[in-house]
């Protein structure tokens, strides 16, 4: 089991309307301990009304930025994310196990290769630090992403995506959906079987996919 440090969060900034995002102070004596892959999570560990509550959230940030980030998204009735997005504050304590899980990107720079990574709602998180870690540290390869969400209200780290595309251009391809409202430059609808198809067999049909990476968000408090 990984080990628990209390952290103090650095900044807490809004990303949407109910959710936002958390970036820790790692002292210089820990940061070896909090050293992750791109695709990992970390655990949270608060004591909220006298109960002790853990949650796990994915990192947002690249693994060569140094910076340990997540987002927490709001959800009706529950207890930590409530929490945190309406009651943590820069300057907050936490404690922070290490980063742990198996859904890992690991860059290669010698790599010339096509990632394909599909998203919804809040599981962006991990897919941004994997986007953001391959533009980085793989300069000869390229990442597709299909996004989809209710809503452009909703969709967590828009803004991020988009400055992605400016400033990688032809590395990076993000096609957003939206099942509940109609958007410029945006597909209707939920990612399906229909929509893959509609995306990768006729606009990337020539090009070589080395590996696919698939988030969902899931039911968490």
């Amino acid at each position: 089991m990984s080990q628990f440090h209390p952290l103090k969060i650095e900044s807490i900034n809004k990303v949407t309307d109910k959710s936002v995002a958390i970036t820790f102070d790692v002292p210089e004596d820990l940061k070896d301990n909090f050293i992750f892959e791109a695709g990992q999570y970390i655990t949270l560990r608060t004591e909220i009304n006298g109960e002790e509550i853990r949650r796990d959230y994915s990192i947002c940030s690249s693994k060569s930025s140094r910076k340990l980030t997540v987002a927490v998204k709001s959800v009706e009735g529950g207890s930590f994310s409530v929490y945190a997005n309406n009651e943590l504050n820069a300057g907050d304590v936490i404690d922070v196990a290490e980063p742990n899980g198996r859904f890992v990107f690991e860059a290669n720079n010698a790599k010339t290769r096509t990632i394909v990574a599909f998203a919804a709602g809040s599981g962006i998180t991990p897919i941004l630090s994997i986007a953001k870690t391959l533009l980085e540290d793989e300069p000869f390869s390229n990442l597709i992403l299909v996004y989809g969400n209710k809503s452009l209200s909703d969709a967590m780290f828009s803004n991020d995506l988009i400055q992605l595309k400016e400033t990688y251009g032809n590395r990076f391809h993000v096609h957003f959906i939206y099942s509940q409202t109609q958007e410029e430059d945006a597909l209707f609808g939920r990612i399906e079987k229909s929509t893959v198809n509609l995306i990768l067999k006729n606009k990337y049909k020539d090009v070589a996919i080395e590996k696919f990476y698939l988030c969902g968000p899931e039911p968490v408090s």
